[in-house]
């Protein structure tokens, strides 16, 4: 447990980030990788030179409420071993409500090789337990320092890309981060798409990043 903390995982990226050398970089981010990507711009201001956030939040009490319902019942002894650990639902069922469209065999394989084992799945059943429920979670006073550190990114040209139909990250939460990032191109809304864009609407993503990539 002690290595899935939302700090650790932030510790994480930056070390990677720093071993890769890449400056400067667009970075993407979506589900998680907000909170991590965006941590590491706020304290490498001058390693980014474009973001990009799509169906992810990086808030805390505007927002963390909306979270609770989805995952305050994995904090129960137990039930996250026994769902995510044992029987592996969130890569044979999860996954798949995350999507519109069916997604094939090949791609499902793809995600589910790191996670074989059970033993293997420590990151399945502690990623829902880091959501940051409470104003005493754990994880809090990490999201609220990211979100407190979003108003020094706004002169980095930013584009808001979001799946219309995501049932975790609704469009209000596009709208929210507009007014966190008012200069951010968007939101623009992909339609019949849910929270994993990259797999809905790959080809109406790429249009989008081109034309972002080529104004910044």
């Amino acid at each position: 447990r002690r290595y899935h903390t939302l700090q650790q995982h932030i510790q994480n990226l930056a070390e990677l980030l720093k071993r890769l050398n890449l400056r400067p970089m667009t970075l993407i981010m979506e589900d998680w990788g907000g909170p991590f990507g965006l941590s590491y711009a706020i304290q490498q201001p001058d390693h980014i030179r474009r973001l990009v956030i799509s169906n992810t939040w990086a808030f805390q009490d505007s927002y963390a409420h909306r979270l609770e319902r989805l995952v305050k019942w994995t904090t129960r002894p137990g039930i996250a071993e026994l769902l995510f650990g044992t029987l592996n639902l969130t890569l044979n069922v999860v996954l798949q409500r995350w999507t519109a469209r069916q997604l094939s065999e090949t791609v499902l394989s793809a995600y589910k090789i790191p996670f074989r084992e059970t033993r293997q799945r420590a990151a399945l059943v502690q990623f829902p337990r880091m959501v940051n429920i409470t104003p005493e979670h754990p994880s809090a006073a990490t999201m609220r320092a990211i979100e407190s550190g979003l108003a020094s990114l706004r002169d980095i040209p930013a584009l808001i890309l979001w799946g219309k139909e995501d049932p975790i990250f609704p469009p209000d939460v596009a709208a929210h981060w507009k007014t966190m990032l008012p200069r951010a191109a968007g939101p623009h809304l992909i339609e019949s798409a849910r929270h994993l864009l990259t797999e809905d609407a790959p080809d109406a993503m790429i249009e989008h990043l081109n034309a972002f990539f080529e104004r910044s």
